[in-house]
């Protein structure tokens, strides 16, 4: 593949270090890079998870994203500090973080990946703040001044060498930068898994191909990784080769598909492919009714979600994880119905049912639960011949009318007061965690 024909332009990936964590830190007074802290969803449960920790915490102890509130609980040393999440001021604070990339570059120019990186175009700003590396400086430099948090910054000509820089050299450098002349000195000799894309599915069935490093993938026959991967094993190929063609600047009359497109936080239905809702649960769940609940918890909120949106779904996705004390990888399937739309958990609950028990090992630990909807199209507003169906649809109309008016979970089904569910603690969280 040649990376001549590929777009060369100057983008920088910003990524804070331990987010969640340097904001507790600085919200506390303390150096977010010296402080031994951990943020977790519910410091009242000891299997809670961590959301993150400090880089103390990660150097010193091996603690990070994932970990549970009693791994932490074991280490004896009195100056841990274990916070509880408050999402609702992390949020201010990556917003404030927005509003200083602002300051960089047009709004067309920015694209948020997430709560605490995102990728900035810096073409045509030279002449207002220097080079890439000027910039990426002083950008850290506010960003330090302004929130208190640390930044790291990888750089370069298109929007996947930046991250994959970012991950690989800018998050132990602070700033780092590659380009398409020394793109494969400094990624090729790396494991394939450790590339942007690839998980372990991918990496298995590259390893199955003989293919073991990024330069492997990079000069492997195309065909071959057409035939096995599709569009996305191309893509991949690309990536290996350092080349990304996905646009740098957001259009809203030609919003961008691709895995590095943009998004912008609006109303706009365009792009979105599905809707889920998942769950890392505080505690084996073993009985198939308390599992089964959960799952219908979970089709709820997406079902909720739907209808703000006006949209329905026919292709149905339940995705099960197995606790870590059984050695099984638990399971993921799908079922598309055929000319049937709905946004109704009464109408899709059974099958969600059926694709839980044919594929359920029984009895087996269950510890993360995941529930989605695709193949959307526009909610269609019509009355049937099927009274019971009209009477259904006016109902929950009206639930959503005072939820949406008095709050999230005043009105609720029965099921949801038992002691399995998770209703009751989701509610008024963010992403399932407390505001403040």
């Amino acid at each position: 593949m040649n990376s001549k024909t590929s777009s060369d332009h100057r983008i920088i990936c910003v990524d804070m270090k331990s987010f969640y964590a340097s904001c507790e830190a600085v919200m506390r007074g303390l150096d977010p890079l010296e402080a031994k802290l951990v943020v977790v969803g519910d410091i009242n449960r000891n299997g809670s998870v961590v959301l993150a920790s400090s880089p103390q915490m990660k150097k010193i102890y091996k603690i990070k994203t994932g970990n549970r509130l009693f791994e932490v609980k074991n280490i004896k040393d009195p100056d841990i500090i274990i916070a509880q999440a408050r999402m609702g001021s992390y949020l201010q604070i990556s917003q404030t973080i927005k509003e200083i990339f602002l300051n960089f570059v047009p709004p067309n120019s920015l694209h948020t990946y997430s709560v605490d990186e995102s990728w900035l175009t810096l073409n045509g700003t030279e002449k207002l703040w220097g080079d890439s590396w000027e910039t990426s400086r002083l950008i850290v430099a506010k960003i330090k001044e302004v929130t208190g948090c640390i930044a790291a910054v990888g750089i370069g000509k298109n929007k996947f060498q930046a991250k994959f820089c970012l991950d690989v050299y800018g998050k132990n450098l602070g700033i780092a930068e590659c380009d398409y002349e020394n793109f494969s000195s400094m990624f090729h000799h790396l494991p394939v898994k450790e590339m942007w894309g690839i998980g372990e599915g991918i990496t298995i069935r590259l390893n199955r191909m003989n293919i073991f490093t990024v330069g492997e993938l990079a000069n492997a026959n195309t065909e071959s990784i057409k035939k096995e991967f599709g569009i996305v094993g191309i893509q991949l190929q690309k990536y290996a080769c350092g080349i990304d063609e996905s646009p740098v600047y957001y259009d809203e009359k030609n919003p961008p598909i691709t895995a590095f497109g943009f998004y912008n936080e609006c109303d706009s239905n365009e792009n979105i492919k599905s809707v889920g809702r998942g769950i890392t649960l505080l505690r084996n769940y073993s009985e198939k009714e308390d599992i089964l609940l959960v799952i219908r918890e979970l089709l709820e909120e997406v079902c909720i979600i739907l209808r703000r949106k006006k949209l329905e779904g026919k292709n149905i996705q339940l995705s099960v994880g197995y606790s870590k004390t059984i050695n099984k990888k638990g399971f993921s399937r799908q079922f598309t119905f055929k000319n049937f739309y709905s946004n109704d958990p009464i109408e899709l609950i059974d099958k969600y049912v059926e694709l839980f028990e044919k594929h359920y090992i029984e009895g087996a630990a269950v510890r993360t639960l995941r529930v989605a909807i695709g193949k959307l199209e526009q909610e269609v507003e019509e009355m049937t011949f099927d009274v019971t169906k009209n009477k259904r649809k006016a109902l929950i109309k009206a639930l959503d009318k005072i939820n949406d008016k008095h709050g999230k979970g005043k009105i609720r089904i029965a099921s949801s007061f038992s002691k399995a569910s998770v209703t009751k603690d989701r509610l008024g969280k963010i992403g399932g965690h407390f505001k403040s």
